[in-house]
């Protein structure tokens, strides 16, 4: 049985992400490269914010965004 590999995203994923983005919605207008590298270096030195990509036999095959913000409530306590 294969087994799902978990790993941070960096600049040399960003084109198979965005093929994976794809099955989100067909139709929606994908990002020019450039648009695509700006928009994903900025996103990248956000504080507190990462890409985790979900891998199978090499495949990229989920992502989940965290981004952690701070908070007001229970004891201040950041929250993803």
């Amino acid at each position: 049985m294969d087994q799902l590999q978990i790993r941070s995203a960096d600049h040399g994923d960003l084109e198979a992400l965005l093929d994976l983005y794809r099955h989100l919605d067909a139709d929606d207008t994908r990002a020019t490269p450039p648009q695509a590298v700006k928009s994903f270096t900025r996103f990248l030195r956000y504080p507190g914010s990462a890409i985790f990509l979900g891998e199978v036999d090499g495949l990229l095959a989920c992502s989940c965004t965290l981004v952690v913000i701070p908070n007001l409530t229970p004891a201040v306590a950041p929250m993803g």
